[in-house]
């Protein structure tokens, strides 16, 4: 009897504690050491994943929201993933237009690239880039 209600009471702490960390506003990051660096970066390159486009794909970057309308930059590129300078700490709007087959198709997509000081995780202590990467792929590109 003491001892289901001693697992009951220590399954209960268990559960709060998981629920906690689980739902916590605190991010919890995985340190790639080898992406770690020595001094606090200012700007950084994005990484957006497209879909193989033979016909090449349009990027447009924009500062903040879609709404905003400040364009940073227009692109075109036949890779899969392209890479571009962006400053940390600010929302982007991302939009690839694909034509496929004589139609247009427009994937939207927003990021927020930051950066972290760690002096745990690694050898040394470093800045990490998080956030760096988004995904403007199509689910269905016949």
């Amino acid at each position: 009897m003491v001892l289901t209600k001693t697992i009951k009471i220590l399954l209960r702490a268990i559960f709060f504690m998981s629920a906690s960390i689980l739902f916590s506003c605190e991010e919890v990051l995985f340190i790639d050491c080898q992406k770690c660096l020595g001094s606090e970066p200012a700007d950084v390159y994005i990484e957006v994943a497209l879909n193989h486009n033979l016909e090449g794909v349009g990027i447009t970057i924009y500062k903040g929201t879609l709404e905003n309308g400040i364009i940073i930059g227009n692109y075109d590129t036949f890779s899969k993933n392209s890479f571009y300078r962006v400053t940390l700490n600010n929302n982007y709007t991302i939009v690839a237009e694909y034509s496929i087959k004589g139609k247009t198709y427009k994937a939207v997509n927003t990021i927020m690239p930051k950066v972290t000081f760690d002096e745990d995780s690694c050898s040394d202590p470093c800045y990490y880039v998080y956030n760096d990467k988004v995904q403007l792929r199509l689910k269905y590109s016949d």
